[in-house]
């Protein structure tokens, strides 16, 4: 079949499940990136996207369902709390792995016996999956390896057809949650925040050995404070061995390129984290995006953070707030050594906890259930 391109209207729905029908293989816009699919029913067209996709056979592709009850014709074990978790984010942005009931197509199910599945947050997908009936198996429309395609342009891929509408991928992939093992497992960093996920969740969501964890810290002028939280932190998880936490600082009014206070670099240095080389930074939109966990030394620094970025309140802390106390820290610039010695052992205090609750995450005993 030759390949064609229709928007993704009425026309382009009845063109893409003809398609699908004859055992061929769509590109077409979801939620978050451009994705490929198949008749998750056809075998031969999973072969097909494993081609196409030049991917792996032992990494499973992703089932695409219209509406969150058809859950229960493939998956099992569905408790309490792993309802909880897909009632709230599903349809969204958000891949769930859960273990394959038995009934399931063998091409479906990983050697895990697992099960990926996802319900887009898309009014189209719902009419081409409630117009095809069946569930689409599905990955990105990229080669292995390479950057997923938020842009029709960008496929380059031997698809029948593609749909089009570069309107609504938002270019960031899906989060994946790990739901076969608990504590649930993040296997791949998407737009629902790990933090977002524990208000559902009553344990502390693991971390695949894959994901790279961006904390910052924040404070007034980078001068003082959050250099100091970074030094610290940096230093705890050296000697945990975590080498996949990446730690970074700045200010809400903070210019670009100061040096750190001679008080905050002494009090650093005694308790062994050197910050000389520190050179302060003004928060931006960017650095509020990429990082994971921000931690602010005071009330108006988060509020400042969440004015930034409205939809990652979910994910900015106070310091004290996170490490499971009150209160804020407060600033010492303009006083001496023994104001900021105080200041220190206090941010010290805070930091262990996060560095714990980090090392938690990265630990690899995970109990089956």
């Amino acid at each position: 079949m030759k390949k064609k391109i229709y928007n993704t209207d009425k026309k382009g729905i009845e063109e893409a499940i003809s398609v699908l029908k004859k055992g061929g293989i769509i590109a077409f816009p979801t939620d978050t990136v451009y994705g490929i699919g198949g008749d998750a029913y056809d075998k031969s067209a999973v072969t097909k996207i494993f081609r196409i996709k030049r991917r792996k056979r032992e990494k499973p592709l992703v089932i695409f369902l219209s509406q969150n009850k058809q859950l229960n014709k493939f998956v099992r074990n569905l408790s309490k709390t792993r309802k909880k978790v897909y009632e709230h984010f599903l349809p969204g942005e958000i891949t769930l792995i859960m273990k394959a009931k038995k009934s399931v197509p063998p091409w479906l199910i990983s050697r895990e016996k697992t099960i990926s599945v996802r319900i887009p947050d898309s009014n189209f997908l719902k009419k081409l999956l409630v117009g095809f009936k069946n569930p689409l198996v599905t990955t990105s429309a990229n080669i292995s390896g390479e950057p997923p395609a938020s842009k029709y342009r960008n496929i380059n891929l031997d698809v029948n057809l593609i749909l089009r509408d570069d309107s609504f991928p938002s270019g960031t992939p899906s989060t994946i949650l790990d739901m076969s093992l608990y504590p649930f497992v993040l296997r791949r960093k998407g737009t629902i925040s790990v933090f977002n996920l524990e208000r559902y969740i009553p344990s502390k969501v693991r971390f695949d050995k894959s994901i790279v964890f961006n904390v910052l810290f924040v404070c007034t002028g980078n001068s003082c404070r959050s250099p100091i939280a970074e030094g610290i932190l940096k230093k705890f998880l050296k000697e945990k061995g975590l080498k996949n936490v990446y730690v970074s600082s700045c200010g809400i009014l903070a210019g670009d390129g100061w040096l750190p206070t001679e008080n905050a670099v002494l009090s650093a240095s005694e308790q062994g984290s050197d910050i000389r080389s520190h050179r302060s930074r003004a928060i931006n939109r960017e650095m509020a995006e990429d990082a994971d966990l921000i931690l602010c030394m005071e009330t108006f620094h988060k509020k400042r953070v969440n004015s930034l970025l409205p939809e990652g309140k979910d994910k900015v802390f106070l310091l004290s707030e996170f490490a499971g106390k009150s209160g804020g820290i407060n600033d010492p610039i303009g006083g001496d050594m023994q104001i900021y010695r105080k200041v220190t052992r206090e941010i010290k205090r805070h930091i262990k906890g996060v560095a714990d609750n980090i090392e938690r995450r990265f630990r690899t005993a995970i109990i089956k259930k």
